[in-house]
């Protein structure tokens, strides 16, 4: 299949994920960033020297893989395929709607990429 031509819709059905889960993935965006609040805390009082150099390293080298491996994957061509040519007819919820719950994961691992970067800055 070429890369323009549209998918299926069958495969766009196992890409796009529920509705519920689309309305609760947030909430994983506001614990990673609550779970940063105190190492940014700290740093801001004490500065960096209670946090070790290797900690911060294997944080950024974790966070860099994770957000390469996600870029990298085939199943996130599939949902990019299914957002710019949606196949057959429309489906009940809003197409923004899929097209957040595609793109979630990507959001989530560059928001944990944006903490690990600002704590080794």
């Amino acid at each position: 299949m070429a890369p323009n031509e549209p998918f299926p819709a069958e495969h766009c059905r196992w890409i796009v994920p529920s509705t519920l889960r689309t309305l609760l993935e947030p909430l994983i965006l506001v614990a990673l960033i609550v779970a940063y609040l105190p190492r940014y805390m700290q740093t801001a009082r004490h500065g960096t020297s209670g946090i070790s150099s290797r900690w911060i390293l294997w944080l950024c080298l974790a966070s860099n893989m994770q957000l390469a491996s996600r870029l990298a994957a085939m199943r996130g061509w599939y949902g990019v395929q299914c957002i710019l040519w949606p196949p057959g007819p429309p489906i009940r919820e809003p197409f923004w709607f899929h097209v957040f719950g595609i793109l979630l994961p990507y959001i989530e691992v560059a928001v944990q990429w944006v903490c690990a970067m600002i704590l080794s800055v």
